[in-house]
């Protein structure tokens, strides 16, 4: 029988770890995808301006689930209370708290504080009248914490969702995300544990998204997670730059807000998707009453709120009577979304005509009488009249009928002659 040569030990042991890696490496998959109905999904996300959110910040929208989408504030949250800090991020990061865990830690305070408009100082606060508060709705985000680093679980376990209720108001509305949602949203790269590549690329909807964001520049700025980390003493976190490694890398900050480690404060919100919506249509009709003939007719897009007024226009041969019966008002506010009709009404003008009715002496060709007559155009009729001393004789040559009909616009001179008595 021939003998098989023995693999050498130290073979044997790379031909293991490779194997471990290759294992690990399966389980991790390249991209989270999940359907619309049973998680929420990544999306190259639209920018919520400052205006149109009420905020001091645009918002990036990042994923959707449903007729709800995930938003996170472009910009960090300023919780130092001192005016000559604001917007300086060497006075705005933060320690996570005294332990890792997000209920307990001062991310979820500032933020809670931002959003109910609780801040103190001249840290921000979200305006009551903001139109974010108008979209937010509750969500689980408090109970799916999630986990960091671990291959086999932290890409979905702290996968937050929304619910149908909209709240203005109150805690743990808005949310630090969490590993799975930054990592599968809104980033370039995620660490994960004892993989042989521990920093892997983010599917490319997070890479744009992650563009859009802007964090903190310089060093080790990052933003916080709600996710602890899977060291003692750390939170997740996404940091702007990591030494030699690319900016936008998920991973974990010490909690202690170390000197070289500096966590800041970026909230995500759950809001209806038509938040997106800040446009209104209005058409506008001029129309012929009478036969429902559409004499103009103009489709706008306009912003929601105030519009108008809008007015009549003239139109040759017809007269403006008013709005048409259940035409919307011609100035007034509109909803985001909403379109309405205004309709003007018209009904044709009666055409006038121009009847000259001239008098004449036959004999001297001097006029006797002038008629210059507007009138109603259709039917006409003119008689002669008595003149002292002169006898009727009868309608001149080239005369227009002394009766008939006229069209609109139309001119007819009537010359009637006459001759004196000898």
């Amino acid at each position: 029988m021939k003998k098989t040569k023995a693999m050498p030990a130290a073979r044997k042991v790379l031909a293991a770890a490779i194997a471990a890696i290759m294992s690990l490496t399966i389980l991790l998959p390249a991209q989270m995808a999940f359907a619309a109905d049973t998680q929420p999904y990544a999306v190259d996300g639209r920018t919520l301006t400052a205006a149109q959110a009420g905020d001091s910040s645009d918002w990036i929208e990042i994923a959707r689930y449903n007729d709800n989408s995930l938003i996170v504030r472009k910009n960090f949250v300023n919780w130092n209370t001192n005016a000559s800090c604001y917007g300086n991020p060497s006075y705005q990061y933060l320690p996570f708290g005294t332990t890792t865990a997000y209920n307990n830690s001062n991310v979820r305070k500032y933020i809670n504080a931002w959003f109910n408009g609780t801040a103190a100082g001249a840290a921000d606060k979200l305006a009551s009248s903001a139109r974010l508060r108008d979209y937010a709705v509750k969500n689980n985000a408090l109970s799916a914490i999630g986990t960091c680093c671990n291959p086999n679980v932290s890409l979905s376990d702290g996968l937050s969702k929304p619910t149908d209720t909209l709240v203005n108001t109150g805690d743990d509305v808005a949310f630090a995300l969490s590993y799975s949602e930054t990592a599968d949203f809104c980033s370039l790269l995620y660490f994960m544990r004892n993989l042989y590549i521990a920093n892997q690329p983010s599917p490319a909807i997070a890479t744009a998204n992650y563009a859009k964001l802007n964090l903190a520049p310089g060093y080790m700025y990052g933003m916080w997670l709600r996710s602890p980390g899977d060291c003692a003493n750390t939170a997740g976190s996404m940091c702007n730059s990591y030494s030699s490694v690319v900016p936008g890398r998920v991973f974990q900050f010490k909690i202690s807000g170390s000197s070289s480690e500096y966590g800041m404060i970026h909230p995500a919100l759950w809001v209806k998707s038509n938040i997106f919506i800040t446009t209104a249509t209005i058409t506008v009709i001029h129309k012929d009453l009478d036969t429902n003939t559409v004499l103009s007719q103009e489709v706008l897009t306009v912003p929601a709120g105030a519009y108008g007024p809008y007015n009549s226009y003239p139109f040759a041969g017809y007269n403006y009577v008013g709005l048409d019966a259940g035409s919307a008002p011609a100035s007034g506010t509109i909803g985001a979304g909403q379109a309405i009709t205004i309709t003007f009404g018209y009904s044709k003008a009666v055409q006038k005509a121009t009847v000259i009715v001239i008098h004449r002496d036959m004999d001297t060709g001097a006029t006797l009488w002038e008629d210059d007559l507007t009138v109603d155009a259709g039917a006409y009729s003119y008689n002669p009249y008595p003149f002292s001393g002169y006898m009727y004789i009868g309608l001149a040559p080239g005369s227009d009928p002394a009766s008939g009909t006229i069209a609109g616009g139309e001119t007819k001179t009537v010359i009637f002659t006459y001759t004196k008595f000898w």
